[in-house]
């Protein structure tokens, strides 16, 4: 398909799913009736998790731009503004009270787990949705929250959906874990060694390793004393690229296989480990290779010289397309109708195309939707399955 046609084909898709008629038919208290719908982005622009950060921002804003090019929120334009939480947690509190004296309807972020636990709870005391790309079982088991949404299932939603396929398909047997001593790291290998455990694979070795680490030398020595059949990385991008090439050199690749979650697949892990990248395989909630994403990865590569996006950019851009089909569904704007639209329902992708699969969000905002196995190879993923819903029979209707 030529590129003209498959940005048409998109326009029109996005065209009928954001049409509508007459003027808004609700007021809210951060919208006055003539203003445009603002929606804050509020995530890590510098600091560690930059690369995270930047792919989330560029979802959002690639979404914006989409809806407005369709008419807007309910005839209103969609207007973004980003603040920068330094990939630090303290800071993103800071950063998320300063988004909120702008009155925006919903927030898209954080991203970094640590960042989300601690300033959550200001959003939901001002009843503003808080669109998340966090990951940490604990933001919803221990918080409940009312007004939170995730664009990735937690990690022990994944564990539940990847580690059947690890030990029964990929046949792993005793694996070494190697992970990120953050909130993001530590519940993720929690979450994903209980469940080997319990489905037959042995725990090797758990390495804690430090968030902004540059040397591997001495856990890449625990691992060839653990020596393993696989080695499990759920650390951040950055930490993960380091630590590949390292294993590399160290003559790892080839004695035992890497995996891991999206962190480990993202396009900001490949493109810094280079050729170590190639052969990890992993979970993915979103991936550029998958037959739905394949028009939006498109564009992506179309502005970025070539460069793929990895699962933060489509994230960033549900996140805002799940504000824009919810406001439509309730004909106004009203957050509390908003949050309340979003935990109801299944939103099957034939109507909400631009959610890329069919998804479904709990009372707590934890959201079910198929995802992917995938491996690494010539520096871009490749789906090796589909791995369904956790809860198919919630997409009955679809």
């Amino acid at each position: 398909m030529s590129r003209f046609r498959r940005r048409s084909l998109l326009s029109v898709s996005i065209a009928l799913a954001l049409s509508v008629t007459g003027c808004a038919g609700g007021s809210n208290s951060a919208q006055s009736s003539n203003s445009p719908v603002k929606l804050a982005i509020v995530t890590d622009v510098s600091g560690s998790q930059a690369p995270s950060g930047a792919m989330w921002i560029a979802g959002a804003q690639e979404a914006a731009k989409e809806i407005n090019a369709a008419g807007g929120i309910l005839g209103r334009p969609v207007q973004t503004f980003t603040i920068d939480t330094r990939s630090d947690p303290a800071q993103s509190i800071a950063s998320m009270r300063e988004a909120l004296q702008q009155q925006p309807y919903a927030v898209l972020g954080t991203v970094l787990s640590s960042a989300t636990l601690v300033n959550m709870q200001l959003l939901q005391q001002a009843g503003v949705p808080q669109i998340i790309g966090s990951v940490s079982p604990d933001i919803t088991l221990k918080k409940h929250p009312t007004s939170l949404f995730r664009t990735e299932p937690n990690s022990n939603a994944e564990a539940q959906a990847y580690t059947g396929w690890m030990v029964k398909q990929a046949h792993i047997k005793r694996v070494a874990f190697i992970y990120g001593n953050d909130e993001f790291g530590v519940s993720g290998e929690k979450s994903f060694a209980q469940l080997l455990t319990q489905g037959g694979a042995q725990v090797a070795a758990e390495i804690s390793t430090q968030v902004g680490q540059t040397s591997f030398s001495g856990d890449i020595a625990r691992i060839q004393q653990a020596n393993p059949d696989a080695v499990f990385m759920y650390m951040h991008e950055t930490e993960t690229g380091r630590f590949l090439q390292q294993a590399q050199a160290a003559g790892l690749q080839g004695k035992m296989r890497f995996l891991g979650a999206s962190s480990a697949l993202a396009q900001s892990t490949v493109q810094l480990a280079g050729p170590a990248a190639d052969g990890v395989q992993g979970f993915v909630p979103y991936s550029a290779a998958a037959p739905s994403m394949q028009a939006l990865t498109k564009i992506y590569e179309d502005s970025h010289g070539g460069a793929a996006p990895d699962h933060n950019y489509f994230k960033g851009y549900v996140a805002a397309w799940m504000v824009a089909y919810g406001t439509k569904d309730i004909g106004k704007l009203d957050q509390k109708a908003l949050v309340a639209d979003l935990h109801t329902r299944t939103f099957c992708v034939n109507k909400y195309p631009h959610l890329l699969e069919s998804t479904k969000w709990d009372q707590y905002g934890d959201v079910d939707r198929s995802t992917f196995a995938v491996k690494i190879a010539g520096g871009k993923q490749q789906i090796v399955n589909a791995i369904p819903p956790l809860n198919p029979a919630s997409f009955s209707s679809c």
